[in-house]
């Protein structure tokens, strides 16, 4: 794939004013956690699909939430864990 898009599960903490019982899904720090984790194994498992002869790669990560620990603290540690670093906004070779 040249693209490919992740639109992972989340925490839903931008649309709680639309959706109030996800706040009841927030009851500990273990579920922020697991939710990282698969965020993060999501976005790598996004990257070995990339076709590695384009020269357009591209992976769209998105979530609904507004926490950093869900949004560039997740792509700071997939580009960890890939072995690659970027500022946000920028694009990375993969």
């Amino acid at each position: 794939f040249d693209v490919v898009v992740v639109d992972t599960p989340c925490s839903n903490t931008g649309v709680l004013h639309r959706r109030a019982e996800a706040r009841w899904r927030l009851d500990s720090q273990d579920t922020l956690n697991d939710l990282f984790e698969t965020q993060v194994s999501l976005v790598l498992n996004a990257c070995k699909v990339l076709n590695p002869a384009s020269s357009c790669k591209q992976v769209w990560y998105m979530t609904c939430s507004i926490l950093d620990a869900e949004n560039h603290k997740v792509l700071e540690e997939a580009m960890h864990r890939w072995n690659t670093s970027c500022e946000p906004g920028s694009q990375v070779s993969l």
